[in-house]
């Protein structure tokens, strides 16, 4: 179980947004955007058409330098 907003929920249930791309044989990348108000991580998920892996990586580049990358919370 993972607490989300003080409420419990099956961690398994995390594995369903991923899964949609992968079970359409899509391409997928998860890109940082930024830290909430607690400074943890924010990330979306960008999907990109079949086969088009490099535009999707160049995208999920160029939103990394735009929003600044990866920052680690305190204390990681």
């Amino acid at each position: 179980m993972i607490r989300i907003d003080g409420e419990l929920h099956p961690y398994g249930r995390q594995l369903v947004w991923p899964g949609v791309a992968a079970l359409a044989d899509l391409p997928a990348a998860s890109v940082p955007i930024g830290v909430s108000s607690q400074g943890l991580p924010i990330g979306v998920q960008i999907v990109g058409p079949f086969l088009a892996d490099r535009t999707l990586l160049k995208l999920a580049q160029m939103m990394e330098a735009e929003f600044g990358g990866f920052v680690a919370p305190a204390g990681y």
